[in-house]
């Protein structure tokens, strides 16, 4: 039998369900062998290229869904939960409490605080790291209370692993509640458990005594002075090993 198509060794030819021989015929046809009677005849183009390409189709939009669940994972807003304290993204109708505080803030505190254009920018990404910079509101009693964050010092880089963080506590009553030592406590051991820091620094005032009586309770240790914008700070600072050997003891982590 006469089949007019160009002879292709990709092409398969079964007779009545059984594979037979695909034959040259006139040249450059299709041949089959097919006795008398009625017979089913199928032909079935398979080409090995196609399943390659299906094969590396398949593999590259695996890599895809997996290149998508990690970045999906990474850029996971931060949430952190303790007893008392809550620390979460900020929200956009926490922008008047966020720029008001700066104004609470003791003098020489933050010589240039950021304007209200910046603060929403920040708020916009707040609980996704940004460069080495995080943004994070504190929760407690179901409400804003403060701010916590990471930042690059104006002095320049850190060396990798080694953060420095910030923390405000808005209204004077809620200061010596505890809530910044527990917003302090859970950001670091963030800092330590999840992203693997080396060392957790922090500035302070030297007139800021609540603030040093945070970092002491946590283990914290003068570590110098740095100065930003003309102004002198204290710098505290604590290692890995310190913080693992102090949380098992007094936290039971």
């Amino acid at each position: 039998m006469l089949v007019r198509n160009p002879w292709d060794e990709n092409w398969h030819a079964t007779l009545d369900g059984k594979p037979v021989p695909l034959l040259h015929a006139d040249y450059v046809m299709q041949g089959v062998a097919v006795p008398a009677g009625t017979h089913t005849l199928d032909l079935t183009y398979r080409d090995p290229a196609i399943g390659v390409g299906l094969w590396i189709s398949g593999t590259a939009w695996m890599l895809l869904l997996v290149a998508f669940l990690v970045l999906r994972r990474r850029t996971k807003p931060v949430r952190i939960e303790g007893v008392h304290v809550v620390l979460r993204p900020l929200a956009p109708p926490e922008l008047d409490a966020w720029e008001e505080s700066w104004s609470s803030m003791p003098q020489g505190a933050s010589p240039i605080p950021p304007s209200r254009d910046r603060l929403r920018e920040r708020m916009a990404r707040s609980g996704t790291w940004w460069g080495r910079s995080l943004d994070l509101a504190i929760e407690a009693e179901g409400r804003l209370i403060g701010q916590i964050g990471i930042y690059e010092p104006p002095s320049g880089a850190l060396p990798e692993g080694v953060h420095q963080f910030g923390v405000m506590i808005f209204s004077p009553a809620d200061r010596g509640r505890g809530f910044g030592t527990e917003a302090v406590r859970l950001l670091c051991d963030w800092l330590f458990r999840q992203k693997s820091a080396a060392r957790v620094e922090a500035g302070t005032l030297r007139t800021n005594g609540p603030r040093r009586g945070v970092l002491a309770r946590l283990g914290f240790v003068a570590a110098g002075t740095e100065v930003a914008h003309g102004v002198e700070y204290l710098l505290f600072a604590l290692d890995r090993a310190a913080w693992d050997a102090r949380s098992g003891v007094e936290w039971g982590s």
